[in-house]
């Protein structure tokens, strides 16, 4: 990935490459409430983490742009859900009064 300060007046930072597409893929096919990962982070999260957050394979998932790969999710077994951290009933959008859309950019 390659990354760049955008602006003059505004300043923005922007991320670019194979790292920014992989993670947007991640979260386009994560189920609901869950963080979704690849098989390499998996790893270094097993390898760096014991206590805090595991994973759990989703097993071989076709990726729009990225063909068959291992997946995963990632559990963090001390945290408890709260009701404060659920999505509320009708989603997020509805408790902001805006209009959800089903249009994704990265499809």
């Amino acid at each position: 990935a390659a990354g760049a300060v955008i602006g003059a007046v505004r300043a923005f930072y922007c991320l670019y490459g194979d790292t920014v597409n992989t993670a947007a893929r991640m979260c386009k096919y994560a189920a609901e409430g869950k963080v979704h990962c690849t098989a390499e982070f998996a790893r270094r999260l097993d390898e760096a983490s014991q206590t805090v957050a595991k994973t759990e394979a989703r097993g071989p998932m076709e990726i729009k742009g990225k063909g068959l790969m291992e997946t995963f999710n990632i559990v963090f077994p001390r945290l408890r859900r709260t009701s404060a951290l659920q999505a509320p009933p009708g989603g997020v959008a509805a408790a902001h009064g805006t209009k959800q859309s089903r249009r994704s950019s990265f499809a």
